[in-house]
């Protein structure tokens, strides 16, 4: 189905991080480009298309097919609309004015993370470490029951495994899910759970506490070390990423009103 115009170029601006303006590049840096059109005397340059690409193909419109046109469009769309803007006295807005300096750093810190990440080298045995690692995923069909206090659900449980639950009080059925989804993820003995067997003990949720049984259970097997490659790589990228933050916050002096 086509988009609306109007549509697409809202998602166009989206897939821009800051809503690159044309008037953003100096002369200089626009002096061995090619200018497919000019708006008002401002080139509209080939980069600008391929900035607009790449931001497309990495944000919302990745699923919506290239065309020229249409982004060229778009960044004409945008620079009539910056002219607009700056003839209704929006630059010296100070709500807006914030938010120009947020996208920006916001901007500038994902690229220094892309960049710090593709940066990193991991050789084959940290790779291999880390697959061998990795424990196959379960997934899991659970069931639950709701009560309001403790009691009534350490109750409720030691029945059920005695084989006596109280049948006036039925469970809520789950779809299959990765057993990692569950509140109860965090329990030693959620890997070993198998099919028909209860929790051991209530977990308390926002609302009370709840008693889980599994009714079904199955293991994913693990890919091949090839295919899971670069996906263990993008993770321990990730991992040293947060690393690095942790870092550049205790180096930081960083201080926070209200708190000591």
């Amino acid at each position: 189905m086509r988009k609306p115009k109007l549509f697409m170029h809202t998602l166009c601006l989206l897939s821009i991080s800051i809503g690159i303006s044309t008037s953003a590049l100096s002369a200089a840096q626009q002096g061995d480009q090619e200018v497919l059109a000019r708006v008002n005397g401002q080139n509209i340059t080939s980069e600008m298309l391929s900035v607009l690409q790449g931001s497309r193909q990495q944000g919302p419109l990745a699923d919506f097919e290239q065309n020229k046109a249409e982004l060229l469009d778009s960044l004409i769309t945008t620079e009539l609309l910056f002219n607009a803007a700056k003839k209704a006295g929006l630059e010296n807005n100070k709500d807006i004015t914030l938010e120009l300096e947020l996208a920006h750093k916001t901007l500038l810190s994902q690229f220094y993370v892309m960049q710090y990440m593709d940066q990193l080298v991991f050789d084959e045995a940290t790779l291999k470490a880390a697959y061998d690692a990795q424990q196959p995923e379960i997934m899991a069909r659970m069931a639950y029951w709701s009560f309001d206090n403790k009691t009534a659900a350490e109750a409720f449980l030691a029945a059920a495994q005695d084989g006596k639950p109280d049948p006036s009080l039925p469970g809520e059925e789950l779809p299959w899910q990765t057993l990692e989804n569950y509140p109860f993820a965090h329990l030693p003995e959620t890997a070993t759970l198998s099919d028909g067997q209860w929790l051991s003990v209530p977990v308390q949720d926002e609302i009370g506490w709840m008693v889980w049984r599994c009714l079904e259970s199955s293991t994913i097997p693990k890919p091949p070390f090839e295919e899971a490659r670069e996906g263990i790589r993008q993770e321990l990228a990730s991992q040293a990423m947060q690393t690095h933050i942790t870092q550049l916050r205790a180096q930081a002096d960083i201080q926070q009103s209200g708190q000591e």
